[in-house]
Parts: structure tokens; sequence; C-alpha cells
């Protein structure tokens, strides 16, 4: 089993975004103090339209914490699932709800849940500046050898979850985001992966232009 990366272990950002995954699953080990405050401060320092910096954090890391997540979320899921049942409907899917079924919150060493301020006429407005820190903390934990993914799964029963986490009704919820070292098993951890070449997405000057770089 290989150790959590230190700060003092330095790996360059084409490294980070060459070797970076979705992780979903993940060792039992806990995010030191450290390790999350330099997440925080990573996505901090993303770019934002006016520099409103218009992110705001919330981390769960205790048991109990993550069971109550764990039981809002999975409550409503069911729910949801047994009412398309009802219909002659598939349960729509959620990969990591789904995972969570088998694999329960309270595995996931750390919660970080990303909130925004840009609310305007209550619509979710600018999110860029959320989605830059969120891939500034996404690279950062990658640089310390944890992994996460972006999921939407305070969306069943965001209500119940904004509760439990004392937002403020002026903030809106960006993204849920688990976080850990990886387990060491094959899809998942961090390392080489595929993609399409960049010939096959992208074009020059036209739509279906070959690219000449």
């Amino acid at each position: 089993m290989t150790s959590p990366q230190t700060s003092s272990e330095k790996m360059s950002l084409r490294e980070a975004i060459y070797t970076m995954r979705m992780i979903g699953r993940f060792r039992p080990d806990a995010v030191p103090d450290v390790v999350i405050r330099e997440m925080l401060t990573a996505a901090t320092q993303a770019p934002s339209g006016g520099n409103r910096q218009p992110w705001r954090f919330i981390y769960v890391r205790n048991h109990q914490g993550k069971q109550r997540l764990h039981d809002i979320i999975m409550i409503e899921w069911c729910k949801q699932a047994e009412e398309r049942r009802a219909q002659g409907l598939e349960p729509e899917r959620n990969t990591f709800v789904g995972l969570m079924e088998t694999h329960p919150l309270t595995e996931v060493p750390l919660v970080m849940v990303v909130l925004s301020t840009d609310r305007r006429d209550g619509v979710i407005g600018g999110e860029e500046g959320g989605n830059n820190a969120i891939q500034n903390l996404l690279l950062m934990a990658r640089a310390h050898g944890l992994g996460g993914r972006i999921t939407y799964a305070h969306l069943y029963n965001e209500e119940a979850i904004r509760s439990e986490l004392g937002v403020p009704p002026d903030l809106d919820i960006l993204a849920f985001i688990p976080l850990g070292y990886p387990l060491g098993v094959d899809g998942h951890r961090h390392g080489p992966k595929r993609r399409k070449p960049i010939e096959e997405i992208a074009s020059e000057g036209r739509w279906s232009e070959a690219i000449t770089v």
C-alpha cells in the first residue's frame, strides 16, 4: 500500500492533469488537517469575474454527520425510485448514489460541499467562479494523492441537506464532493487514462474543419 503523498512531495501540474480520474471508492485513512487546509486554500485561488470570490465550503468528516447525509439522500432516492417503478419506469440512476447503496457515505473520509453566493433573482448565476474553485480543489487533492468526484447527490432532498448543514437561504449548493485516498483497484485509482484524440473533438475556424496544430 502506498503512503499518502505529503506537501513536501511535489507533483507537476501536468502529471496531476494527466493522471486525475473520478474516484468513488476510498481507503479508510483520514485526510490530515493540513491537506484539507491546502485544498481549501487552493480553491480560493481560482479566478472569478470581478474577483467576486463567490465560493463557500462546508466539509463533513465525522461519522454521525456523514451517516445523516447518507440517510437523507438514500431515503429520498428510494422514494423516487419506487414512484418511477409504480409508473412502469426504470429508476433514474446516479452513478455515485448507486454506489452509495453498497458503499455508504460513512466509508468516505471527507465530504466537501461547495456553495455559491452568486444567486441572481433566484437563479444561480456566475457559476464559473465556483466551478473554477472546484477544479483547483481537485487538482490539489490529486497533488496529495487523494481522489474525488463532482456529484450532485444533494439534489436527492436538497432542502433536508440544506437544513442538516445549516446552509443560509441566500447560498446555492453547487456540488457534493466525496474525497479520500483511492482504493488500489483498477477503475478506483489515479493513473494513465484513455481520451479521444483532439482531432476528433476540436475544429479550426469552423465546425468539422480539421485542426492544423
